[in-house]
């Protein structure tokens, strides 16, 4: 499998290159700012609502159905920040259409280790996401080993993390066990963010 992180974005047009400038600019102008959200509940909504919170700033929520139509109206500028993708982040940021501020995990990033982590910057957003190889609740304990070990060398393969890594996301070949616990974690980290911030899936 692989680990990333969303990425905050701005808008090139905006006078701040970091998120202590965004908070300052932020709290100077309560209510100008917004930022989109790949949907409502999703972890670009809830890392916003959590900056919001932590920051004690006022930025405005708007809601996409999906990415395209956010990043859309992103790179316009009708919507100032985002909590993307660090596909697009980043290469939106190369092409000079956003900046990039931080991203939103425990570690900086392997593909991009000059951008700081929001914790960095004093806020405690975003966690670690990630994309794992999932099978049937039902296969046996050998089964699940044999097909781990198999990924596990596919996975370090020069081709597979280059392929990751052009996307700004590390290659993880994670053991089962390990897999499961950190599912658990995150689903806890998770839920008391949601339960802290009082998001609803219909906002």
């Amino acid at each position: 499998g692989a680990k990333s992180a969303t990425v905050l974005t701005a808008h090139v047009s905006l006078p701040f290159n970091d998120v202590k400038g965004l908070v300052a600019y932020a709290k100077a102008h309560p209510g100008k700012l917004n930022f989109a959200s790949f949907s409502p509940g999703s972890t670009s909504h809830l890392n916003g609502e959590r900056l919001k919170r932590q920051a004690g700033i006022d930025i405005v929520h708007v809601p996409y159905k999906g990415s395209g139509d956010a990043m859309k109206d992103h790179l316009s500028g009708i919507v100032q920040l985002f909590f993307d993708g660090p596909t697009t982040a980043l290469s939106n940021s190369r092409s000079g259409r956003v900046k990039m501020l931080a991203h939103a995990a425990e570690t900086r990033m392997a593909t991009v280790p000059d951008l700081p982590t929001m914790r960095e910057a004093g806020y405690d957003v975003g966690y670690w996401g990630y994309l794992w190889f999932w099978g049937p609740a039902a296969m046996s304990a050998q089964t699940v080993e044999a097909v781990y070990q198999h990924l596990a060398k596919a996975i370090k393969h020069p081709d597979v993390v280059k392929l990751f890594a052009d996307g700004g996301s590390e290659a993880s070949g994670m053991p089962p066990a390990e897999m499961a616990k950190t599912a658990r974690e995150l689903s806890d980290r998770w839920g008391e963010v949601i339960r802290e911030t009082g998001i609803k899936i219909d906002q």
